[in-house]
Order: C-alpha cells, then structure tokens, then sequence
C-alpha cells in the first residue's frame, strides 16, 4: 500500500512538472485583426522558460490551421511566427499549434488547445482631423462602409457623403461651438463609436462695427458669416441691453448666402450694445449710441416702417 502511495505520488509529480511545461506556451496573436489589402495576417506565440530540464534549441513549432501544418519561423530563443494568407471571402480561421521538444533525451510533443481568427472587414480608422468649424466638410476614414451610413455629432445627423468603402464625407452640423461632441457612426451594420469631436465657432461679423445716431434716424448694418449658411436659412439671435433704444426686424441668412442687411432705427436716448449670435457661431457685439434730437418725437407703428421710403446710408 505504501508503495502504490509513493508511485502516485511520483505520477503526480511528473503530471505537474509536464503540465507546467505546456502551460508556458502563450499564444500571441490578436483574437481579430483588422482585414489589410495583402490578406496576410502574422500568427504568433511565445514560449516561456519553465522548470523542466528541456534544452531551448530542442523547440520547435507548427501551426495546424484548415487542416494542414506550417512550421512556424523561430525569431529568437522562444518566439515563433508564421504569417498566413486567407482568402478574400474569408474571415475567420480556426488554428492550433503543435510544440515539440526533447525531454530526457526522448521526443516529445504538446497540442495546445485551439483558438480561432477573426478578420475584421469593417472597422474605423479615425477621422481625417477630429475638430472642425460648422459647415466644414470632414472624411472619416475605415473601412466597409457602405451607403447610408451616417456621422451624428452631438446626437445631430450630420449630412454625410457615401464615398467609398474606405471614406464617408460628413458636414459638420450648425451647433454650439468651443466644446466637444460625442461622435458615432450610424449604420444598419450597427453603430460605431468614434470618440469626441471638438466643434469649433465662426465668428459673426457686422458692418459697421460700431453704431452712433439720432432718435429718429435710420442706419444699414451688413452681417456677414465666413461660411454658406445651411439650405433651411441661419436665423440669427439678436438682443439688446437698451430695447427702448432700438427698432429693428428679425434677421436670417439665406440658405447658400453668406450675408445679410437690416435697418436699425434709432429709439430713446441711451448706449449699450447689440448683440448677435446663433448656434454655432461666436457672439458678436456691436456698441450702439443712440443721441437724443430736440423736437422730434419718433415713433413706429411697425416695424414694415423701417424700410419705407429708405434711399441712403448714413
């Protein structure tokens, strides 16, 4: 009885001794692989130094893969490489490798277990720059794309151009700039996260940049932005400090112009500013001076009135 105790004993050493040389065996390879023009892909494992007295130089390796062996390329004392090329509609392979060594003098060989590649045929790169004005056209770079896939921003679909399976074109939408946006690409494949996106603003510009005149009296102001604005018009946000002081009517950009006019009449006595902004664009300010006239009490029964009879700028 003792002795069957000590022989299982010896067994099971031997057993763990064997087995911890087998677990030393580390495979390198990426579980999925993004699919590249040449379809050769770089299989790999690393085998590392164990307690059981196998000389390095005995290693060898093989890769089994769609039923036929390779052997792998040894690159250094316990790293082996083999690089494989599928086929172009294929994607997935399933592959083990086969070690073999010399223990005690005897030949010996371990099966690992199998693992499986996966190519991946649609994946993305980036975008071509991740910050953009509104209105810019950005290209969002991968692969397996396909039409009707859609960049939104901010939860705002972007118009977005099919351009081929590596390239989406995409318009940056018309939102609050000087921040960052949370990027996806909306597919039918399923959808993508691209990271943030950082929105920058344009500025509003106005013509004159500066307004002195009499109750009473009537100005031009141009507004101009350094881009189209959308198909649907640019409504602009327009405020004053001093409303007793000020007449003027709503303004919008043209869909495709880049500016527009309004007649800015003058009220009360009183200084403050204009200002005038939208999604997306930076806030513009104009100082206004509006001078009091002896004698005329000016008054508007609408504001249609401002551009009656209107022949010239001040």
């Amino acid at each position: 009885m003792k002795l069957k105790n000590q022989i299982s004993i010896v067994l099971c050493a031997l057993s763990l001794v064997l087995a911890g040389c087998y677990s030393m065996v580390e495979n390198k390879t990426p579980k999925a692989m993004p699919q590249n023009p040449s379809n050769i892909y770089r299989i790999s494992l690393k085998l590392h130094n164990t307690k059981a007295k196998i000389p390095k130089e005995s290693y060898k390796a093989s890769i089994v893969i769609d039923g036929k062996s390779y052997d792998m390329v040894k690159e250094g004392k316990n790293f082996f490489t083999f690089d494989y090329e599928i086929g172009d509609f294929k994607h997935k392979a399933a592959y083990y490798f086969d070690i073999s060594y010399v223990l005690g003098g005897v030949s010996k060989t371990y099966t690992s277990r199998i693992y499986e590649l996966n190519i991946i045929n649609r994946y993305v790169v980036g975008f071509e720059c991740n910050r953009g004005r509104p209105h810019a056209q950005i290209s969002l770079l991968g692969r397996g794309f396909a039409a009707g896939d859609t960049v939104e921003i901010g939860e705002i679909l972007c118009d977005t151009e099919f351009v081929s399976p590596n390239v989406l074109a995409f318009t940056v939408p018309f939102i609050e700039g000087g921040k960052h946006y949370k990027a996806i690409l909306k597919s039918d494949n399923g959808n993508i996260g691209l990271g943030n996106f950082s929105v920058d603003a344009i500025k509003i510009n106005a013509e004159p940049s500066s307004i002195t005149m009499k109750t009473g009296d009537r100005k031009l102001v141009t507004i101009s932005i350094d881009v189209e604005a959308p198909e649907f018009g640019l409504p602009l946000e327009i405020t004053t400090d001093i409303p007793d002081s000020i007449v003027m009517h709503d303004v919008t950009i043209r869909g495709g112009e880049k500016t527009a006019n309004v007649v800015i009449a003058g009220g009360e006595h009183g200084s403050g500013t204009l200002f005038i902004g939208s999604p997306g664009f930076e806030e513009c300010e104009i100082p206004v001076f509006i001078q009091s006239e002896d004698g005329i009490n000016f008054s508007f029964s609408s504001t249609s009135d401002l551009t009656d009879d209107f022949t010239s700028i001040d």
